[in-house]
């Protein structure tokens, strides 16, 4: 009950990095409560080394790493005792349907151990034995390889299409009220897009086109992303709640700001004014925190890039499956 529960509030929460390193008393009993209901898209990295894990618990790190519900970046789980056969059948599951995964580690869990189901010799002496296992992880650690290098290659390439495809679909999709009043920047700002990397206004006849149509143009722009992950941006883009809020206008009446409380000598600091932080002293500068990596330039504007792709699920790569939609995705199809 207490892993279920616990479980549970991860599911609810933020929380990225989860560390139960070395509590050897949770073992397979935990592992067999604990992963089959967790369900958070937010949790990035997994720290569950020396917890006394048998090959009992592949069985439900390869459900777990199969599915949907991973969104893992990292998963540790060294010094504990899954086998060769149990982290095979690990690497195989990552490579055949895991595309968030980008490091594994399960160092000394017996990978060198003979194995005589996988080897097919049962008469074999030890040493033979103890070759052929570690020639079997060898060939397994080549493909895990591959699978976490492409796994790499394709959320980049997803993140990067993913920021491109909103440049676009907030031109043709969000139909403001009064046009005359509708400003590029506060529909980009937020995610660090400046108004010179806002693309040229579109002609009309573009907009007159069926939505059917456009959706189907702009697709072209990201191909990496799946249907599901354009969808969500489909929405997301026309969707005047979306928007940040603006500053008040100087023509207001009874809105004006107390100049005597404004930072900066009664300069505002607010929504289209980006103030340079002195070199030195910016933030995750292109440095690789955890197992996260934060693009050059980072800072505020990165950390909402970063949120707004995991609220897309557009952080990682999606494979398209017929029939793989969920509920959300179907109603904000039938809103065009």
């Amino acid at each position: 009950d207490l892993a279920t529960t616990f479980a549970q509030a991860l599911n609810s929460s933020r929380l990225e990095t989860l560390s139960l390193t070395t509590n050897t008393d949770l073992s397979d009993d935990f592992i067999a409560n604990f992963i089959p209901v967790l369900d958070t898209p937010y949790l990035q990295e997994l720290q569950i080394s020396v917890l006394s894990l048998t090959p009992a618990s592949a069985s439900h790190l390869v459900d777990y790493l199969s599915s949907a519900r991973c969104r893992l970046r990292a998963l540790r789980a060294n010094g504990n005792r899954l086998g060769l056969r149990g982290a095979r059948a690990i690497v195989r599951a990552i490579h055949r349907h895991n595309f968030t995964l980008g490091k594994l580690e399960l160092y000394a869990n017996g990978l060198a151990d003979p194995d005589p189901d996988e080897s097919g010799e049962t008469s074999a002496s030890d040493d033979e034995g103890t070759r052929s296992g570690r020639a079997l992880w060898q060939d397994s650690e080549r493909e895990l390889a591959r699978a976490l290098q492409r796994n790499r290659l394709l959320r980049e390439d997803t993140e990067r299409e993913a920021l491109s495809l909103l440049r676009y679909a907030r031109a043709v999709l969000l139909r403001p009220r009064n046009p005359t009043t509708f400003s590029a920047s506060r529909a980009l700002v937020p995610l660090g897009i400046t108004i010179a990397e806002y693309p040229p206004a579109l002609p009309f006849r573009f907009t007159s086109l069926p939505t059917e149509l456009q959706l189907h143009i702009l697709s072209f722009l990201a191909p990496t992303l799946s249907t599901a992950q354009r969808i969500r941006i489909y929405a997301y883009a026309s969707s005047a709640a979306t928007l940040p809020p603006l500053l008040p206008t100087l023509t207001s009446r009874g809105n004006l700001p107390d100049p005597s409380t404004l930072p900066f000598n009664g300069v505002p600091m607010g929504v289209g004014m980006l103030l340079r932080k002195r070199k030195g002293f910016a933030s995750n500068d292109g440095v690789v925190t955890g197992s996260k990596y934060v693009a050059p330039g980072g800072g505020r504007k990165a950390e909402e890039r970063a949120r707004w792709l995991v609220m897309m699920r557009c952080d990682a790569f999606e494979l398209e499956e017929d029939g793989n939609w969920g509920g959300a995705d179907a109603l904000a199809l039938a809103a065009y």
